[in-house]
């Protein structure tokens, strides 16, 4: 975290005075109308930035999300500005953190409203590249991340979820072909693979295959078996789409594999170079 301190104090040292009285980062929240970010920069901006905007799990908070110093640190040593949104209190749970996920209760607020005019606040502030955001999320974090990628991707170039998914109904349908890769322990008891009903509320968590089957049909796909497969350690992969598509799980728990944060960089440059 003092690290990223610095390099947050180095990148506004070359911003004009007005930027600088508004400027914010590290345990400093940055307001929008709609809610509130932290964010972690790159030690170095050599031109527009590429940005990850990531949702973090039950109870927790932006905050918090950016003391993961393994997951802010790989993100940041490749150049991208790491955006850790904070959820709100919802009606399940008014005291905790949460996110208005499509799982059969009210809404109350629209997550993807409101990471765009994240975005749009934070491109005031640096220089980023729109053309590359990407997505992430962590439980039910990921599960809002599956959300916004079926009904509402507009501004947004890719998606990795983690260890959440849909919540029932599944949808039918969804407004098109994304870009999602989604990483999932195989040992999970909290999200398990099948999901599970929740003791004392009136929601039950989705199938992720199911939900990946979801994401097929609006791709277009005429088969459901993957066009390859792929093998990363202990870290197993279903591919479709030339990996547009792209389903691996992994013999832990309820966390992502160790060197997530890298392997979806890597599957993200991939598929959207930059340049």
């Amino acid at each position: 975290m003092k690290t990223l301190r610095i390099c947050l104090l180095m990148a506004l040292s070359f911003l004009p005075g007005s930027a600088v009285a508004a400027a914010c980062g590290g345990a400093e929240p940055c307001r929008v109308e709609m809610g509130s970010y932290h964010l972690a920069m790159p030690s170095e901006l050599n031109g527009p930035a590429p940005v990850i905007v990531h949702f973090h799990g039950y109870g927790s908070s932006g905050a918090a999300a950016l003391r993961n110093a393994q997951v802010v640190e790989a993100a940041t040593a490749r150049g991208y500005v790491f955006v850790a949104l904070n959820g709100t209190p919802g009606p399940l749970a008014p005291q905790r953190n949460d996110w208005s996920v499509r799982d059969g209760t009210p809404p109350w607020r629209d997550e993807g409203a409101f990471a765009r005019a994240v975005l749009d606040d934070l491109a005031q502030r640096y220089a980023v590249d729109r053309k590359r955001v990407l997505m992430t999320g962590f439980s039910r974090g990921g599960s809002i991340v599956w959300d916004i990628a079926c009904h509402d991707p507009t501004g947004f170039t890719a998606f990795a979820p983690a260890s959440g998914a849909f919540w029932r109904p599944l949808p039918e349908t969804c407004s098109g072909p994304v870009k999602l890769l989604h990483h999932h322990g195989w040992s999970d008891k909290v999200v398990p693979i099948e999901g599970r009903r929740i003791p004392g509320l009136p929601i039950r968590q989705g199938d992720v295959f199911a939900g990946m089957g979801v994401l097929r049909e609006a791709s277009g796909l005429g088969d459901d078996l993957p066009q390859s497969f792929s093998f990363e350690g202990d870290t197993l992969c279903r591919l479709w789409m030339d990996e547009a598509l792209r389903l691996c799980l992994h013999p832990g728990g309820h966390s992502p594999p160790p060197g997530w944060m890298d392997q979806v960089l890597d599957w993200f440059e991939r598929q959207n170079p930059a340049g």
